[in-house]
C-alpha cells in the first residue's frame, strides 16, 4: 500500500503543476510536504469546519460515542451519571477523548455559576476519580471512586435545586475544549497543539478512535514538512470528529479543512 498526497490547488493550472505524490504509505498528510510549488497551493485560510450544533447538547446514556476534539471548540457531552441527593443534583458529563485542556464551563450558554462544586478531569493518564464522589453521590454502586472515565475528559457538577437559578430544570452544560495533546515528531514530544498536520497524523495512528496505522507506514518527513508549513502560515485545525462516522470520511473532512488530501493507493 502507498499513500499519496495532493495539495489543494489555487487554480486548475497550478494544480496540474503542483500535484505531489508521496510514495510511502505515508503519511501523507500534508499538502505542504514539498516546499516551494506545493506550498503555493495552500491558501492562507481553510474553509471553516461545519460544526453541528447538536454537538453542544447533553445526551443521556453511557453508550454514546465520545467525540474527538482537535483545537478549540465548545461542546456538550454525555451524561455518564445523573443522581439526586436531597435537594442536590449530581452530574458527571463525559466531554471528549483526552487528553485535552478544558476552559470555561457554561450553563444554558451562560458562564457557569450557582454551582456547589465543579471539577474537571482532562482524560490524561494521571487523572484520579472525582474527589467527592464517595460522599456526594447517592449510589456508590452506580458511580464510586473506582470509576475514573479513563482517557475521557469529563466534568463533575453538584447543583442545588433552585427554580430561580435553573427555571427550566437541569441546565444544558457546555465547555470550551482548548486543544488536544498530540505527538509532534519534530521534537519527539507530546504537546497541546492544533497544527493540522499533527492532528491528522494523530487520527491516522490512534488505535481507539482513529485509523490505527503503524508509524512504520508513515512518511514522517512529510508530516514534519507539513507541520512546519502550517506553522509558517498560521493555519490551525479546530473541529469535532464524529467517532461514529466512517474513518475515511473523517480523514477526508480533516484534509479538506486543512487544504490538503490524504490518498491511500495500493
Amino acid at each position: 500500500m502507498a499513500v499519496s498526497l495532493t495539495a489543494a490547488a489555487a487554480s486548475t493550472a497550478v494544480a496540474a503543476a503542483t500535484t505531489a505524490t508521496l510514495g510511502a504509505i505515508g503519511a501523507a498528510v500534508l499538502g505542504a510536504v514539498v516546499a516551494g510549488a506545493i506550498s503555493r497551493t495552500f491558501g492562507d485560510k481553510p474553509e471553516n469546519p461545519e460544526i453541528n450544533e447538536s454537538i453542544k447538547l447533553n445526551k443521556d446514556g453511557n453508550n454514546n460515542p465520545i467525540p474527538v476534539v482537535y483545537g478549540n471548540a465548545r461542546v456538550g457531552g454525555t451524561n455518564l451519571y445523573l443522581g439526586t441527593q436531597g435537594s442536590y443534583l449530581n452530574i458527571i458529563l463525559g466531554v471528549c477523548e483526552g487528553e485535552v485542556q478544558l476552559g470555561d464551563v457554561y450553563f444554558n450558554d451562560k458562564l457557569a455559576s450557582n454551582y456547589n462544586r465543579l471539577e474537571k478531569r482532562y482524560g490524561g493518564t494521571s487523572d484520579t476519580a472525582f474527589s467527592l464522589t464517595d460522599e456526594s453521590l447517592d449510589n456508590g454502586d452506580s458511580w464510586n471512586v473506582s470509576h475514573k472515565a479513563e482517557s475521557t475528559a469529563s466534568l463533575y457538577m453538584r447543583l442545588a435545586y433552585n427554580p430561580n437559578n435553573f427555571p427550566t430544570g437541569k441546565p444544558n452544560v457546555t465547555v470550551d475544549v482548548e486543544q488536544k495533546k498530540i505527538h509532534d515528531p519534530r521534537d519527539n514530544t507530546d504537546k497541546f497543539n492544533n497544527n493540522p498536520a499533527l492532528c491528522i497524523r494523530d487520527y491516522l495512528l490512534n488505535g481507539v478512535y482513529g485509523r490505527k496505522l503503524s508509524t512504520a507506514v508513515l512518511d514522517e518527513q512529510s508530516f514534519i514538512d507539513g507541520a512546519n508549513h502550517y506553522d509558517s502560515i498560521g493555519l490551525t485545525f479546530n473541529g469535532v470528529i464524529d467517532t461514529e462516522r466512517n474513518k475515511k470520511e473523517n480523514i477526508d473532512i480533516m484534509g479538506k479543512n486543512a487544504l490538503c488530501a490524504v490518498v491511500f493507493t495500493i
